[in-house]
C-alpha cells in the first residue's frame, strides 16, 4: 500500500488536489466530489461510481486506518522525547509526569528513573521517601507491562536501592532490600548482560555491602566480594567509556573498599570523570560530586 501522503496525483479519490476530487466525469456535475450518499448500495449511480474505483476506495480506507492508528504512536514518540528532554535539562519532576502519562513500559521506566534521581540527589529530606516510593511503584508498572524489558527491571533495582538508602541501613536490612536490590539488578542483566547501568549498579552493590558489613560478613551473608566489585567496575568502563558516572562510581567504590595503595587509582578515575564533557543535568550533578571528592583527597 502506498504510504499516506506519498500517493501519485489523483491516485486516491478524496486525497488528490481539490480540482481533481471527482472520480467520474459523467453526470450533471462532473466536478462534484464523491459523498457518502453516492455509495448507497444497489443504485445505478453507486455502480457507476464504484465500478472503476473499488480498489481506490479500499486503499483510501486502509490508508485512513493507518493514519488513525499512527496518531497515538506519533504522539507517544513526541511525548517520550519531551520527557527525555526534560530529564536532560534537570526538570525531573516534569519528566516523570510526562513519561508516566504515556501509560507504557518505557514511559513508566523513565518516570521512575527521573523520580529516583530527583529523590536521591535534589529533594528535601522530608520529600525523599514519598518520591522514591512513587518511583518504586512506577518501576513495578513498567515491568508489569513488559517483563522482557531490561530497562524496566533495572529501574526496579534503581528505585529500590535509592529508597533503601533513604530509610537507613538497619531498616533496609530488616525489610530485605539488600538481597532484593541485587536480585533486581541480576534480573536486568539476565535480559541484557551488556547493560552498562546494571553492570555498574552490581559493582556498587558489592562495594557497598563489603563496605557496610565487612569483607567476611559481606561474603558469608550476601556473597559480596571486593573482586566482584572490581570486575564489574572494569567491565562497566569497557561498556561505557564515555560515561562520567562510570568513572565516578568506580572511584567512590574503590575509595570505600580499597586501601591507601588504591588512592592513586581513585584520583585517576576522578580526573577521568572530570575530563569528560557535561552533556546534561545528571552529568552536572556527577561532575560536582567528582570535583568535591577529588578535592577531599588533597585535604
Amino acid at each position: 500500500m502506498t504510504p499516506l501522503g506519498h500517493e501519485r496525483p489523483g491516485e486516491i479519490c478524496g486525497l488528490a488536489p481539490p480540482r481533481r476530487l471527482a472520480c467520474s466525469a459523467s453526470g450533471p456535475n462532473p466536478h462534484r466530489p464523491i459523498t457518502l450518499s453516492d455509495f448507497a448500495a444497489g443504485t445505478p449511480k453507486s455502480d457507476r461510481l464504484l465500478g472503476q474505483t473499488r480498489w481506490q476506495v479500499a486503499r483510501f480506507a486502509g490508508a485512513l486506518v493507518v493514519a488513525i492508528f499512527a496518531v497515538p504512536a506519533a504522539y507517544a514518540e513526541t511525548s517520550i522525547t519531551a520527557a527525555r528532554t526534560a530529564f536532560d535539562e534537570g526538570r525531573y519532576l516534569a519528566a516523570a509526569d510526562l513519561a508516566e502519562s504515556l501509560d507504557t513500559s518505557e514511559g513508566y521506566a523513565l518516570a521512575a528513573d527521573a523520580l529516583a534521581v530527583h529523590g536521591h540527589y535534589i529533594a528535601a529530606v522530608a520529600d525523599k521517601q514519598p518520591l522514591l516510593q512513587r518511583a518504586r511503584s512506577l518501576a513495578d508498572k513498567a515491568v508489569a507491562l513488559d517483563e522482557t524489558s531490561a530497562e524496566a527491571r533495572f529501574q526496579v533495582a534503581h528505585a529500590m536501592g535509592r529508597y533503601a538508602q533513604s530509610i537507613g541501613p538497619t531498616k533496609a536490612l530488616r525489610e530485605g532490600f539488600v538481597g532484593g536490590s541485587r536480585e533486581a539488578i541480576e534480573a536486568a542483566l539476565e535480559i541484557d548482560p551488556d547493560m552498562a547501568e546494571a553492570r555498574l549498579s552490581l559493582a556498587s552493590w558489592h562495594a557497598d555491602v563489603v563496605d557496610g558489613f565487612g569483607r567476611m560478613l559481606g561474603r558469608m551473608t550476601y556473597g559480596a566480594t571486593v573482586q566482584a566489585a572490581m570486575d564489574n567496575y572494569e567491565r562497566t568502563l569497557e561498556l561505557a567509556p564515555e560515561e562520567k558516572v562510570a568513572y565516578f562510581e568506580f572511584a567512590r567504590g574503590l575509595a570505600a573498599i580499597g586501601g591507601r595503595k588504591d588512592r592513586a587509582r581513585v584520583r585517576e578515575l576522578l580526573t577521568q570523570a572530570l575530563e569528560l564533557p557535561v552533556r546534561n543535568d545528571f552529568d552536572r550533578i556527577i561532575h560536582e560530586r567528582a570535583t568535591a571528592q577529588l578535592e577531599s583527597l588533597d585535604e
